[in-house]
This record gives C-alpha cells, structure tokens and sequence, in this order.
C-alpha cells in the first residue's frame, strides 16, 4: 500500500480581505484626518490674519512719496496695534519723530535703528525733493512691515517711551 495514495488534497485559504478593517485602524484614520482638517483651517485663519500685511508688503513697493509709505505703515499700525495699544497712546496723530519712535520701538531690538537716524530722517521726512531721506524712510518702511511683531500675528506694544 502507498503512503501517498492516503493523502488528501491540499485546501487553498481563501485571501485574507484588506477591508474591513479593524475599530484601531478607523480610529487612527479618524485622527489623521481630524489633525488634517486642523492643519488646513489654522494655515487658512494665519493667512487671512496677515492678508493685510502681505498687501501692504507689496504696495509699499510702489510708493513714490513720504505721505503714501506712512498711510501703508499707519493702515498696518492701526490694524494690528488697535486692540494692545496703551492709554494715552493715540496711533493716528502720531506723526514726525513720534511716529518713527513709535514704529522704532516695535521692532526687536536687534532691527532698531538708531536714535540719531530716527532724528535725521524725520528732520527731512516731509521736505520736497529728498530723495535720500525718503530711501531711509522706504528701507526703514520695508524692514518694519518684515520683522515688526505682527508678522507673528500678534501685536505686542512695546512701552517704553512716550510718543507725544
């Protein structure tokens, strides 16, 4: 007798299903999607926080006078400095050597400018024709609307002077 011949054939497993799948997968792709939706809606609400920022980033480009780089600059002060600014301190009147103080003292402080600069630039801030000190200005413009706190988001007053 054949050892062989008492053998029966072999069985095929069927194919183990990819679905479905078991309640620790579903809850891992709930996450996922969860902290999806999350990311998207946080990168979508910083966006339209620095919407304005990123308008006056690129207009500022094009401004031909003292008076247009100030309105960019006081429009974004307003803007992000209206709800933190401390009493007394009244960002529309705010203009000449006070503004550029102002405007200094955001800044952190490794970006400062220096007092003496401060003090020239506003000397020719609104004389025609100065060409020089306009270009201090538009710089000084363009380095604000870069490194002031609300490119972060959010506006922190930094007191430590007055602005009258």
């Amino acid at each position: 007798m054949d050892p062989l011949a008492q053998l029966n054939d072999i069985v095929e497993l069927n194919q183990v299903p990819f679905w479905p799948l078991a309640w620790g997968w579903w809850l891992v792709i709930a996450l996922l999607l969860l902290g999806l939706v999350a990311a998207i809606l946080a990168i979508i609400r910083a966006r339209k926080k620095s919407a304005l920022l990123r308008a006056s980033q690129k207009s500022i480009k094009h401004c031909q006078s003292v008076a247009d780089v100030s309105t960019q600059l006081k429009i974004v002060a307003l803007h992000y400095y209206s709800a933190t600014k401390p009493e007394g301190v009244n960002i529309e009147q705010l203009s000449g050597l006070a503004w550029l103080q102002f405007l200094n003292q955001q800044l952190p402080p490794k970006y400062q400018a220096l007092p003496t600069d401060l003090n020239e630039i506003s000397a020719f801030m609104y004389c025609k024709n100065n060409q020089l000190q306009f270009a201090r200005y538009h710089a000084f413009a363009k380095l604000w609307l870069q490194k002031a706190p609300v490119v972060a988001g959010h506006a922190v007053f930094n007191s430590g002077q007055s602005y009258v």
